[in-house]
């Protein structure tokens, strides 16, 4: 879904992934900072994507 060359291709890589994940892992770590034994779920698409979450962390 986020490597189509389209326009809503783009515009969830860049609104909804690139856009918002940096900020997510920021909260992911102020949070596990905060509370070692917290628990965060989300979703698939943010795991996935060439920026995701998880390569931020």
């Amino acid at each position: 879904m986020t490597g189509e060359d389209t326009f809503s291709g783009r515009l969830v890589q860049r609104a909804l992934l690139d856009g918002r994940n940096p900020g997510l892992e920021d909260f992911i770590d102020k949070l596990s900072s905060a509370s070692p034994d917290a628990f965060v779920g989300i979703d698939m698409l943010r795991l996935t994507c060439p920026n995701s979450v998880l390569m931020l962390l």
